[in-house]
């Protein structure tokens, strides 16, 4: 039966301006962040187990990525809603790099897959938690995410600072080796701001979408795309070892958790941004770590990893203070962008940063071009001064020297 008129109108003007949500409200969101750093520890822990299995870190995270394809592709299946989200993605085109955000996750893994056995668990969580803290302060700052650019206040620094602290005291109880690849760690630092700008445009997908399933089967296929991209040349090479499917169902349990942990992290940025949801889930990892330890040793909760999860926690509430001055307010946010406008180049809102923050700077070589513009009779209005200031100082030049 052919649509009518209105209806088609109607599902037209859906695709194109799709309503805004209201977000959930900041302690069910705290919430959600948290419970994603569970589930992110028991994916680790499964996948890690699963890795022993099959060969290597680098063959389980493919099979993980295709057990959440596959529950994901059931979801699509049979959900209407989600269909109707990836028609919502299909109809509203966006930047390329917007749906990207799989691929720094897959990337990630093969970060850790290679530098874990040269610099050890330890040095690779701090730089881990160093660079996707920085991260979600530089991509709130440049609107990444879904709710427009946030301010960086001295509380927001403060918070991430107080991350690295957590890191550090939950991991001194293991020790850091000697004679680790300690150089390795700025990489790994790039890679953990990686996992930031991936939360940053998952939930920036998720506002055209209106489903995060649609979101995160845009996520899982990106991300499985990029590990056999990877994976296939290394596995013909014979670098990637592979010792078959192991037999164990629980095995496979990491990849069901994985749309979760998507699903978690795209609802709690879009009320939290990027920097304190991520620091929601730091708290939750550190407590999976430590229910992990307990359940598999037996051992009492060590208490380095209690006082991490506490530092986390101050760090989580810190982050979202006001300053006490109208400057910089956190929740004195731009308004969202358009879902169909292309946001600013995160590169270019930083280099505005930096670039009015040298204000002295720009002062004085305005000055000096003034005093060598009058010595050569030059008007320096303000919209030539800059060219009148270069020809100016060219034809000084010899002048200067020779004298």
């Amino acid at each position: 039966m052919p649509e009518s008129e209105p209806a088609r109108t109607t599902a037209v003007r859906d695709k194109v301006v799709p309503p805004a949500r209201p977000p959930v409200p900041v302690l069910v969101a705290i919430g959600l962040a948290f419970a994603g750093g569970l589930a992110t520890a028991l994916q680790s822990a499964l996948n890690a187990e699963l890795g022993l299995r099959v060969g290597s870190p680098l063959s389980a995270a493919l099979v993980s990525n295709l057990v959440g394809g596959v529950l994901l592709l059931a979801i699509l299946i049979t959900v209407p809603a989600t269909r109707r989200g990836l028609a919502r993605i299909r109809h509203q085109p966006q930047r390329w790099w917007v749906y990207i955000g799989g691929a720094f996750g897959a990337v990630f893994l093969f970060t850790g897959a290679f530098t874990v056995p040269l610099i050890g668990v330890a040095l690779f969580t701090v730089g881990q938690v160093c660079g996707q803290t920085g991260g979600g302060l530089l991509a709130d700052r440049a609107g990444l995410g879904p709710n427009g650019r946030v301010n960086v206040t001295g509380w927001r620094v403060l918070g991430t600072a107080l991350a690295v602290v957590a890191v550090l005291v939950a991991q001194f109880g293991r020790g850091f080796s000697a004679d680790s690849a300690w150089w390795l760690l700025p990489l790994v630092a790039v890679m953990g701001m990686g996992l930031a700008a991936q939360g940053a445009l998952n939930a920036r997908l998720t506002v055209i979408s209106r489903q995060p399933f649609s979101t995160g089967m845009v996520n899982f296929t990106v991300g499985t795309l990029t590990v056999l991209i990877v994976f296939t040349p290394l596995r013909l090479a014979g670098v990637i070892p592979w010792n078959g499917l192991p037999t164990e169902p629980w095995l496979y349990a990491g990849g069901l958790v994985g749309p979760f942990v998507v699903t978690a992290a795209v609802l709690s940025i879009a009320r939290l941004g990027v920097l304190r949801s991520g620091l929601g889930g730091l708290a939750g990892q550190l407590t999976g770590a430590l229910a992990l330890d307990v359940v598999r040793t037996g051992n009492p909760p060590s208490p380095w990893v209690v006082a991490g999860v506490l530092i986390t926690a101050a760090a989580v509430v810190v982050s979202g203070r006001r300053p006490r001055r109208g400057l910089g307010n956190h929740h004195a946010r731009r308004p969202p962008p358009a879902p169909a406008a292309a946001p600013a180049p995160p590169h270019r809102v930083i280099a505005s940063d930096i670039l009015r923050r040298i204000g002295p700077t720009r002062s004085i070589v305005r000055n000096t071009a003034r005093v060598i513009t009058r010595e050569n009779a030059l008007s320096l209005t303000p919209d030539r001064r800059f060219r009148n200031a270069a020809f100016t100082v060219g034809n000084a030049y010899p002048r200067i020297f020779a004298s």
